[in-house]
């Protein structure tokens, strides 16, 4: 099945992205609408593969 390929997208690539915007925003300051939009696109994209973290993950932003 493509769980593989879903969680490498999903986890790792969206992580990658996060590290780098980390990165490149070490002089300024991260947005944080930015941010949580970030955790809800990676708790709805996982939600299929590990829904009981994504349901913490809805939990924990409100």
């Amino acid at each position: 099945m493509l769980f593989k390929e879903a969680l490498r997208t999903g986890f790792f690539e969206l992580q990658a992205a996060r590290d780098k915007y980390r990165e490149l925003s070490l002089l300024d300051n991260m947005q944080v609408d930015l941010v949580l939009r970030f955790i809800e696109v990676q708790a709805l994209i996982l939600s299929p593969i590990c829904p009981h973290v994504a349901e913490k993950v809805w939990e924990l932003l409100g």
